[in-house]
């Protein structure tokens, strides 16, 4: 196996292009071109950041303002939400005024039993707080 141990050389091969160019267009256009792309204007630098920051100046960021139509589309879309709102509303009021209106004596003995069988405890709690604010009024009136 042979191994091709060609290297690339980049000053060979500008200097191989420098010489086709020179026999294509001649020695002097090849100067001039060289002379133009490493020709820098005078006073290049000195003025450059005074170009730099006169076109930030001119093209300073602008506030973002909403044109007409997409002014009216935020008014009209807030009115929407509004007036769904209050159109939604009287709904929930009706539907809590139906569970409202079921009385006692609506309920037969077996939906109230098991009522208070699922809240026993939370009964038993309130039983007992009862009890021990009734105890403690108690002891303060007649303790003293």
């Amino acid at each position: 196996m042979e191994s091709n141990n060609i290297q690339y050389n980049p000053e060979e091969a500008l200097e191989k292009d420098k010489n086709e160019v020179k026999m294509l267009f001649g020695e002097a256009a090849l100067t001039e071109f060289e002379y133009s792309v490493n020709k820098v204007p005078e006073g290049y630098f000195d003025t450059f950041p005074g170009l730099v920051l006169g076109q930030v100046k001119k093209n300073k960021a602008k506030l973002f303002l909403l044109q007409p139509m997409g002014k009216i589309a935020v008014a009209a879309s807030f009115l929407l939400v509004v007036a769904a709102t209050f159109l939604y509303q009287p709904t929930l009021l009706d539907n809590h005024q139906e569970l409202m209106a079921v009385e006692l004596k609506d309920l037969s003995n077996e939906e109230i039993d098991e009522y208070l069988s699922n809240n026993e405890l939370l009964a038993d709690i309130d039983f007992h707080s009862e009890i021990n604010n009734m105890s403690a009024e108690f002891e303060s009136i007649y303790i003293k």
